[in-house]
């Protein structure tokens, strides 16, 4: 029943964009108006590797990929991604009204950790060859994966295992190590001696607290190999001794040496005719 002429039809709904359209009434021949209303918002389809992250959008849970995302209010949106094991995908995103746009992110893995402890401590640990410092060592940002960890310490047996880093999360390997070494105990008689191992100063001997230097502590010398060894004591105004100790794997070997007075004139005495 509209007489003829243009006419201005608009359109409106809610979360829609409104929308007017010009048409043109001819005599009475029908006219067909096809609509198509855009949203006034944003459509936002995420997709992530690996797949199951939680999509945060203004830290609202808005769902987990792979999915689509109606409704997502036209400027600037911080878009983060969240998944067990991985770092917080952070993406910020400038959409307008009625744009679909196709996020693809691809997660980082979390590093992993180690905790390395020797029992005794003190151990030097190597991680794939290279040294990395002294038990108790953490040693963190490990990619997931395998490592080869040697623990060492003078006097020990050595040590290797595998150890597997998985993402995100701290191992913790304690190695317990074999002595593999023997003990010596040396007085010295009087105490002050200079004491060399297969020509190696090791230190001297010590007067014990209150005592007369007649005669010394017992100095401990660890983690000699097992076999024979020279040991050289030598002291100012005594003569020099060089003895051969045997040492066994968790023994104890000991010495005590009397060192031998060197005798050095160090007076000049003169005699002579006199009146007397």
């Amino acid at each position: 029943d509209l007489p003829g002429g243009s006419y201005r039809v608009a359109f409106q709904k809610t979360r829609y964009l409104p929308m007017e359209k010009v048409i043109d009434i001819v005599g009475r021949i029908p006219q067909k108006l096809n609509v198509v209303l855009r949203s006034d918002s944003a459509t936002l389809r995420v997709t992530s590797v690996p797949v199951g992250a939680t999509v945060l959008i203004g830290g609202i849970d808005r769902g987990t990929t792979p999915c689509t995302i109606d409704e997502v209010p036209p400027g600037k949106n911080e878009i983060s991604l969240r998944l067990d094991g991985y770092n917080l995908h952070k993406q910020l995103v400038t959409l307008r009204s009625g744009e679909e746009i196709d996020l693809n992110a691809n997660l980082e893995p979390k590093p992993g950790s180690i905790m390395i402890h020797s029992v005794p401590d003190k151990a030097t640990v190597y991680v794939n060859g290279e040294r990395r410092g002294n038990a108790p060592l953490a040693i963190e940002d490990l990619a997931p994966g395998t490592y080869r960890i040697r623990v060492e310490l003078a006097g020990y047996l050595p040590l290797l295992r595998n150890v597997e880093v998985v993402q995100g999360a701290s191992a913790a390997e304690e190695f317990r190590l074999e002595r593999n070494s023997g003990l010596l105990e040396l007085i010295t008689q009087p105490a002050g001696a200079q004491v060399f191992i297969d020509g190696t100063d090791i230190g001297t001997t010590t007067v014990a607290e209150g005592e007369s230097d007649a005669i010394s502590e017992p100095l401990i010398i660890d983690t000699l190999e097992p076999g024979a060894h020279t040991v050289q004591l030598s002291k100012k105004g005594y003569e020099s001794e060089t003895i051969i100790v045997s040492i066994q794997k968790d023994r104890t070997a000991t010495i005590s040496q009397k060192l031998k007075r060197m005798f050095i004139p160090d007076t000049i005495v003169r005699t002579g005719s006199g009146p007397n």
